[in-house]
């Protein structure tokens, strides 16, 4: 206690120099070195936790943003595979479509041959019973 203190009653009852407690102080212990110096000392301290509360925060959101990094490059990483699988599903999918136009093609000449083969049948039916017809008649005549 500084030298001031002990002439203050206050100060004496209650201690208030070693606690700092600069509010409940008389005006000669606030004047004292001593009280400045615990007063400093003190308010260093509170922020001394507060940088190691600032300092855990830090850490916390660095682990955080870590963490995100991570989770970004895994999705970036599946985005690209994904791309990469719609890019040859589209190719596929041309390719089939080019081949169902070809088929299609294929399909209608086929199907034109098909039926000129069948008025080619046609034909060669009537010609055939014609045919049966005037042998049916060569036949009755002979």
């Amino acid at each position: 206690m500084s030298r001031q203190c002990r002439l203050s009653r206050l100060c004496r009852l209650s201690r208030l120099c070693r606690q700092c407690r600069l509010s409940r102080l008389c005006r000669l212990c606030r004047l004292s070195r001593q009280c400045r110096l615990s007063w400093l000392s003190r308010l260093s301290r509170r922020l001394c936790r507060l940088a190691r509360r600032l300092c855990r925060l830090a850490r916390r959101l660095c682990r955080l943003a870590r963490r995100l990094c991570r989770l970004a490059r895994r999705l970036c990483g599946l985005a690209r595979r994904l791309c990469r699988l719609a890019r040859r599903l589209c190719r596929l999918a041309r390719r089939l479509c080019r081949l169902a136009r070809r088929l299609c093609r294929l399909t209608r000449r086929l199907c034109r041959l098909a039926r000129r083969l069948c008025r080619l049948a046609r034909r060669l039916c009537r010609l055939a019973r014609r045919l049966c017809r005037l042998a049916r008649r060569l036949c009755r005549l002979a």
